[in-house]
């Protein structure tokens, strides 16, 4: 009877074992094209580059005369510039034998409303094979008509998501040449991890020979206020204070036309304090610079925490912000973080919510007074401004339209005219 016992627990334990490695293969089949797409992404971001091409950018200066070229070289090499008005690029030169991996030059006394050709490397013999070229601001109030494109939260994990998508459709001819491509923060996955950003940069050099980046700080390009991150070693400090606690500030404003643009930091949840000190600095920096450009046709302000959401308002920063957007007669909002495309139209205000840029959207949804226009799914948006309306048209990856409004401009508001 003993043996019989035995024979019987050594038989359901094969048995057992037989079912558990059934299983096991059985989910090892479903989840090995999941493991070999993930492990492939990560293999590629691991792997990528750390040489960048050049992009032009101009955090805290004045677009109309001035702007960074920068650009990244794994070996230390020298840095030679040359540009000019036409492809002859006789306009100006500038040369540094310093040897340095990181290439940050500014180019001044440039004409506004201008497109200027560069080539750039480590000297007049060993350049880039492209001609780079971007156009600089027309003057405040100069009423020229012009586009941007704005995205946010083009951070992806482990090498995965849509961002390549993003980047394809705005480098596409389709597209056209926007005045420029701003990032309403989450740009990088990682503030201090140097292969998410090269995976980044390298996806941006699709069009950033093209189009200059305007960027904005999120939660995932912040540590509270070091300025040692990925976002400072290819964007910078924008202000310096030296009468502050904290004299490096990341935001920072400029014209371009008639219109005025904004981008203040509220990344981290700590951001949207009004009482902390950088708040109190930050909004009176805000009320100053929106009262300066009221003879401007618009104001837009940009930030990364979402200020009106279906996945969650922060009351916090309707108490702090709403006030000066409604006395300053701010013309739109744009922010992220909260993965979704949403438009409101708030007290004569249109917020826009443009997380569509590369990360995992949002699964859930909550609908709140004010919206006119939800969506999920990878998208970009562009703004066209003259000074008359301004139209705003968001698109998918195969510019398929999302979503479409026209706003009329009516004294110092924009109101909302819908377009079918």
């Amino acid at each position: 009877m003993h043996d019989e016992n035995n024979k019987i627990q050594r038989k359901n334990l094969k048995n057992w074992i037989l079912v558990f490695v059934k299983n096991f293969l059985a989910i090892f089949l479903v989840l090995a094209p999941l493991f070999l797409y993930l492990g492939t992404c990560y293999l590629i971001q691991k792997y990528t580059s750390l040489d960048k091409l050049p992009y032009v950018h101009w955090n805290g200066l004045d677009p109309a005369n001035s702007v960074y070229v920068s650009w990244e070289t794994s070996k230390p090499t020298s840095t030679y510039i040359k540009y000019g008005k036409d492809l002859n690029l006789n306009d100006g030169i500038y040369q540094d034998d310093t040897l340095s991996n990181m290439h940050h030059i500014k180019l001044e006394g440039l004409e506004p409303n201008t497109q200027y050709f560069f080539k750039a490397g480590s000297s007049s013999d060993n350049l880039f094979d492209k001609i780079f070229y971007f156009y600089t601001a027309p003057q405040p109030n100069s009423n020229v008509s012009f586009n941007f494109t704005v995205i946010s939260d083009t951070q992806q994990f482990m090498g995965t998501g849509h961002y390549d998508r993003i980047a394809s459709a705005i480098a596409d001819a389709r597209h056209g040449d926007a005045a420029f491509v701003l990032f309403a923060g989450d740009m990088g996955q990682e503030p201090y991890d140097q292969e998410t950003w090269n995976f980044f940069m390298h996806q941006t050099q699709k069009y950033s020979y093209k189009i200059p980046i305007v960027p904005c700080m999120g939660n995932h390009d912040k540590n509270g206020f070091n300025i040692d991150t990925m976002y400072h070693k290819y964007f910078g400090v924008s202000l310096f204070n030296s009468s502050s606690s904290h004299p490096n500030k990341n935001y920072y404003a400029f014209n371009w036309s008639n219109t005025l643009f904004v981008i203040m930091e509220i990344a981290e949840g700590e951001d949207t304090n009004p009482l902390i000190e950088y708040s109190i600095e930050q909004d009176q920096w805000l009320n100053n610079t929106l009262k300066d450009a009221q003879s401007q046709d618009y104001r837009i302000l940009i930030f990364h925490r979402p200020i009106y959401s279906g996945a969650g308002c922060s009351q916090t920063l309707i108490n702090r912000l709403v006030p000066i957007i409604k006395t300053y007669n701010v013309s739109m909002v744009f922010y992220g973080h909260e993965h979704i495309y949403e438009r409101f139209f708030i007290d004569n205000v249109t917020y826009v919510n443009v997380a569509g840029g590369g990360g995992m959207q949002n699964v859930g949804y909550y609908p709140i007074e004010g919206l006119q226009k939800v969506a999920m799914g990878p998208f970009f948006t562009r703004v066209f401004i003259n000074s008359t309306n301004v139209i705003l048209r968001t698109y998918s990856p195969r510019f398929n339209i999302i979503d479409e409004v026209e706003l009329i401009k009516i004294d110092s508001n924009l109101i909302l005219k819908e377009v079918d």
